[in-house]
């Protein structure tokens, strides 16, 4: 999760920004692709055609953790979950994904 650009603990941030948050949208990040993004400094761009989006919930955004949370603190505004260019076939990932 992030606020602003600063990544946030989730399981502090529902106790601490909870009352506050009104739109919620969530992708998944490939840790690995994240990683030689940040060093090798590429673009969106280079980062998007090296996969940097994973599978929904097979990458470091923990979505299942989020979304659970989200659910048994009441959250009741948008919430936005996207599959994101990857190199499987995306209507497979998604009906796998169906919550």
């Amino acid at each position: 999760m992030k606020l602003g650009s600063e990544p946030v603990n989730w399981n502090n941030a529902d106790a601490r920004y909870g009352a506050r948050v009104r739109y919620v949208h969530i992708k998944d990040l490939d840790g690995g692709v994240l990683k030689q993004s940040c060093v090798g400094q590429w673009s969106f761009e280079r980062a998007q055609k090296n996969y940097i989006f994973a599978p929904l919930g097979e990458g470091i955004a923990r979505v299942p953790d989020i979304v659970e949370t989200l659910k048994h603190s009441g959250y009741d505004g948008w919430l936005v979950i996207e599959q994101d260019t990857m190199p499987l076939e995306p209507t497979v990932v998604v009906a796998q994904n169906r919550m």
